[in-house]
């Protein structure tokens, strides 16, 4: 457990990697799961299980949204209130936040369910594709029950001191879930159905040892659900917006991208898309939990006007998010040929198709992982109009203008350079922000050293 006595005692430094190191131990945990279970669904049920996850990916993606906006938005308003001293409104806000992402999750399930067939032919579904996707979204409707509730509790438990446990559920439920994929995969044969029911009962794993928190009497945080108070609900979704802000613009983009993939190349490539985002989301988490690391600290000292560790957290933020992006790239880029005949199944168009879309991407690392942090400073803070700014900018708004541009101008690989294009392009204005924010910050100590 970590104290409020780290917060003002510890070097910032020596805190950082308090929270780095169970952070990057979770998301290690979170890549090994997503890399074997894309392998898994590969191997077990081909690539049009590839191509099934590929398309739901915006479904997935809007879930992740509404649990990552309540779960950072209360998380660091809890850290803030910690900050200043108010720990009352640090417990109220979690029970706010647990209330709200419940009543949510549990009306979009609901509607998904009830038009699920519509559902499947807006995503651009047809043929056997379409039945694969009804099949695998009419469980995983329920998965999406469960795991943005995971999630929201994560970021609270690790808030609350105590980022080791986040890190214990993570392993359990990854064993769990790619030994429940091996089990109804290749033992059981139950082909796309499996893997949802493998990603759904890994969660109630998840689920259960998160509760050891609140019964252990090592956090300040008790499980209730209350009536919500509009202006604690507003201040929580203030903070998350910049992650709605882009999930919805992601969701926008993916589904355009999907079109375009199926519509003007072919399913192929839609798996070649697949395979790539399977390797991206793990730069993601990685990327990801630097940010977690740093986002208690900031919101914490931002509360308790500690400016000098504000701004030391965000240059270490930076440091190690360019860093380990550029490792991770070079490591990729450099194995893709191993990598990719894994999920292709030895297609040598798929390979091909893959190789080239994979290659491009993680060209963009050192952009995203700026960006990233940008996103982190900003929300850690309540800045949310610059962190909405930078994330509408690197999912919607580049991406929009590169989707059309690109491909006529790069026909064999512009349409798989929209990335490296949108965040070269944001990192830009991220730069900016951070500058002026650094500037302002120097001289608010100036004017206090004046005076």
């Amino acid at each position: 457990m970590i104290s409020d006595d780290d917060f003002t005692s510890t070097s910032t430094q020596g805190l950082f990697f308090k929270f780095l190191l169970p952070a990057l131990l979770t998301v290690v945990t979170k890549s090994v799961l997503i890399v074997a279970d894309g392998m898994l669904i590969a191997n077990g049920v081909g690539h049009l299980g590839l191509a099934t996850v590929g398309l739901s990916m915006p479904i997935h993606s809007l879930f992740g949204a509404l649990a990552m906006v309540v779960g950072l938005g209360g998380a660091a308003t809890m850290s803030m209130r910690y900050g200043e001293g108010d720990e009352r409104g640090a417990k109220e806000i979690f029970k706010q936040s647990l209330t709200f992402i419940l009543g949510l999750v549990s009306f979009f399930v609901v509607f998904g369910l009830l038009f699920l067939p519509q559902l499947v032919s807006y995503l651009g579904a047809t043929g056997e594709l379409a039945t694969y996707a009804t099949d695998f979204l009419g469980i995983m409707f329920f998965f999406y029950l469960f795991h943005p509730i995971v999630i929201v509790i994560t970021f609270f438990v690790f808030n609350d001191r105590n980022p080791h446990l986040p890190m214990y559920s993570m392993l359990i439920g990854l064993i769990t879930h790619l030994a429940l994929d091996y089990l109804l995969l290749f033992e059981l044969a139950m082909g796309i159905k499996g893997a949802a029911l493998a990603a759904l009962m890994s969660q109630f794993v998840m689920l259960a040892i998160l509760m050891v928190h609140f019964y252990s009497g090592k956090g300040i945080l008790s499980l209730a659900l209350v009536k919500l108070k509009l202006d604690e609900v507003k201040q929580v979704i203030k903070i998350g917006s910049p992650l709605m802000s882009l999930e919805i613009a992601t969701i926008i983009a993916m589904v355009i991208f999907n079109y375009v993939l199926l519509n003007d190349f072919s399913e192929l490539h839609l798996a070649a898309f697949g395979i790539t985002m399977n390797l991206g989301v793990v730069l993601l988490f990685f990327l990801g939990g630097v940010g977690q690391a740093c986002q208690p600290i900031i919101s914490y000292c931002f509360g308790a006007n500690d400016k000098e560790r504000v701004r030391e957290t965000l240059i270490l933020g930076i440091q190690y998010s360019l860093g380990l992006a550029v490792v991770f790239a070079l490591i990729v880029l450099m194995s893709l040929d191993y990598i990719i005949p894994i999920y292709s199944e030895g297609n040598a168009q798929l390979t091909a198709l893959a190789q080239s879309a994979a290659s491009l991407y993680f060209i963009a690392a050192p952009f995203i992982a700026f960006n990233l942090i940008g996103t982190t400073l900003f929300q850690a803070i309540g800045h949310a109009t610059k962190a909405n700014i930078i994330s509408v900018c690197r999912a919607l708004v580049f991406i929009l203008i590169a989707i059309f541009i690109l491909p006529q101008v790069f026909p064999q690989d512009g349409i798989w350079s929209l990335t490296l294009f949108a965040e070269l392009f944001t990192a830009i204005i991220t730069g900016l922000f951070i500058v002026k924010f650094l500037q302002s910050y120097e001289q608010q100590n100036s004017l206090t050293q004046t005076c």
